[in-house]
């Protein structure tokens, strides 16, 4: 599972109106062997296991849907989006989910509880940890992707989350990470906005819905971002002198 990749978007963002495109993909540094809690440790805080491994196989494209006023909390805040994201690439306990973001193990605890109350986390089965106590590690439920524009109606601050989790990594992956970086600003109107939405977002629909295949290819990080210059950046258009269809 190491090697799956984990693509963020949130589909029809349309809280975030035209003008610059930036893309950027990360290399995501290898994922340590599994952290064993402390000895005695019950690494969970949460009901029992709820199945076998995740991702048996690669699957079609799902229908997408709005999300729910729990969802869209959840993914309301940059550490919960790293802990999806992390979960999404491993099974992880509490405590390694802590120590992997440097945070203390209550406060993520919280934060996972909120993930699972939403079904956007869910928990792995129970195994034994190096140190031989049981732990109880949780693993990402896939739907975020699915999720219409969870995020639309939220304040700015609370729209931003998931990209300040993404400047997150990308400074902890550091600057030799970057593979692919595409920086330009276009002119668009609000349907040329849609468009271009559409036509990006099914290319990586249909990668995300067959990542399952490729587990054995390095873990890639990506984030896809519309927004507007500031007023004083840009040149006004002159109506009388703007092109005119033929």
């Amino acid at each position: 599972m190491e090697n799956a990749t984990w693509i963020e978007k949130y589909p029809s963002m349309d809280w975030i109106p035209p003008a610059v495109i930036l893309a950027c993909m990360t290399v995501q540094p290898p994922v340590p062997a599994p952290l064993g809690p402390a000895p005695g440790e019950d690494s969970g805080g949460l009901p029992g296991g709820r199945g076998p491994e995740r991702r048996p196989g690669a699957g079609p494209a799902r229908q997408r849907r709005q999300a729910t006023e729990l969802e869209a909390k959840a993914l309301g805040h940059p550490l919960r989006v790293r802990i999806l994201r992390l979960c999404g690439e491993r099974e992880l306990t509490n405590k390694q989910l802590a120590d992997r973001l440097d945070r203390d193990p209550g406060t993520v605890l919280y934060h996972v509880r909120l993930l699972y109350e939403a079904g956007l986390l869910e928990q792995a089965a129970v195994r034994t940890g190096d140190s031989g106590a049981l732990e109880k590690p949780y693993r990402s439920t896939d739907v975020t992707w699915w999720l219409d524009g969870p995020l639309a109606g939220e304040p700015a601050d609370i729209r931003f989350a998931p990209i300040e989790a993404f400047q997150q990594e990308l400074r902890e992956a550091g600057p030799d990470s970057v593979q692919v970086f595409e920086r330009f600003a276009l002119h668009l109107s609000p349907e040329d906005v849609l468009e271009l939405d559409r036509r990006i977002l099914e290319v990586l629909d249909e990668y995300v819905a067959t990542d399952d295949l490729r587990r054995d290819r390095p873990v890639r990080g990506g984030i896809f971002v519309l927004h507007n210059l500031r007023a004083e950046d840009s040149v006004p258009v002159d109506p009388d002198r703007a092109p005119q269809p033929d």
